[in-house]
């Protein structure tokens, strides 16, 4: 199945530095064993594909907006993996944890992980690595 990039994860994801991707899977098509080639800029002309990998598995995630101070809250199949507080990070719980998740994601850190999903969210955390949370 082919997975369509940002422009700046190829290099992380060859390099080893972003090890799976988040995304919606409302029909469950993600299951460990389905192939996955990788491509930036679908549906373009300049569309290219620039890796072959494997899903090794799945996990569920949700990230979910809890209060108006920048809480987010964000579970990993069913278990709250930790708190991030942007505004109040002494009220953090675990946020070491998140920062694995948005720097394995391939984001430099959780702020940015969380202007990319900016509103509250439920998908699949598909791996291509054996790390699992």
């Amino acid at each position: 199945m082919e997975l369509s990039f940002n422009q700046n994860f190829p290099e992380k994801i060859l390099n080893g530095t972003k090890i799976h991707t988040i995304r919606e899977d409302k029909h469950n098509r993600w299951k460990a064993g389905r192939s996955i080639q990788m491509s930036i800029l679908v549906r373009t002309s300049k569309q290219r594909k620039f890796a072959d990998k494997e899903c090794t598995g799945v996990q569920s995630i949700k990230i979910s907006y809890i209060d108006d101070r920048g809480a987010v809250k964000v579970e990993v199949d069913g278990k709250q993996l930790g708190i991030w507080h942007r505004y109040l990070p002494a009220y953090s719980i675990n946020p070491e944890a998140i920062e694995l998740l948005a720097r394995n994601d391939g984001f430099s850190s959780v702020e940015d992980f969380l202007k990319w999903f900016v509103r509250d969210f439920e998908g699949k955390i598909v791996h291509w690595t054996e790390w699992r949370y």
